[in-house]
């Protein structure tokens, strides 16, 4: 994991109670020059049914050091959110349906989260196999902060807890696209967060694209009336560039409605 990738990962808290392991919260993007880093394959790609991928997001257990497991948004499960360190801000995007799913089990009413797409695998000379998650979200939960902790004060959109009680949650239509090699055609896969974080011998990651658009209400602390109608756009891309994955993209821009 290069130092590019390392910046996006931190967060604060997770820095604190896991002195020396990787923080949880940028998520590194890339855009390979369609491809150019991949090894080339000229296997036919298999379909793999998109559960495979989706049922292991949020199952990483990142030790607490007492027994138990760190978690961001309690009693959320965790997931990857993503950082603009020009713009010292973090963007948060339920990409994998986690956030909602977790304000239904809570008796809160869905917001429509829904995700199609392809999971798709190519085996690969050395025994490994080529995963390519392709996504497309609609209407999935997505708020922005201050900073790049994921707990940090709120700029836009409000966090599943708050959308419980009853604000209005910001929603965003977008893609995730996600590339990496993986132990083993047919293995088990991984849930994003220990792709990123905890990589398995042999498994890394080779691609990832994010773009998001959401529309919402701003916080007070951005400068207007709290409630003011906004947009928030996260784009994240990154590719392997000399043996590393490294970010080329990593906006998080907010802008009032006209």
């Amino acid at each position: 994991m290069n130092g590019n990738m390392k910046v996006k990962i931190q967060l604060a808290a997770f820095v604190l109670l896991l002195a020396g392991l990787f923080v949880l919260v940028g998520a590194p993007l890339a855009l390979a020059d369609d491809d150019a880093s991949a090894p080339r394959q000229e296997t036919a790609a298999m379909m793999r049914p998109l559960s495979d991928w989706l049922d292991m997001q949020g199952t990483f257990c990142v030790d607490d050091g007492a027994g138990g497991c760190i978690l961001f948004e309690p009693p959320a499960p965790n997931y990857l959110a993503w950082t603009d360190p020009a713009r010292n801000r973090i963007g948060s995007y339920d990409y994998a349906g986690l956030a909602n799913q977790y304000i239904v089990d809570q008796g809160g009413a869905s917001l429509g989260t829904t995700i199609s797409g392809a999971l798709t695998e190519v085996a690969l000379p050395d025994g490994r196999a080529t995963v390519t998650v392709d996504l497309m979200v609609k209407n999935a939960l997505t708020w922005v902060s201050a900073g790049v902790d994921f707990g940090g004060p709120a700029l836009f959109g409000y966090r599943p807890a708050e959308v419980l009680a009853g604000a209005d949650a910001a929603l965003c239509n977008g893609k995730f696209k996600l590339k990496f090699n993986n132990t083993a055609p047919g293995a088990a896969m991984p849930d994003f967060m220990q792709l990123a974080f905890a990589p398995e011998p042999g498994q890394e990651i080779l691609q990832i694209i994010v773009e998001c658009t959401a529309r919402g209400d701003f916080r007070a602390l951005y400068g207007v009336p709290e409630g003011t109608p906004g947009q928030a756009t996260i784009l994240q891309k990154a590719k392997v560039i000399g043996g590393g994955l490294t970010f080329v993209v990593e906006d998080v821009t907010l802008r009032e409605q006209p």
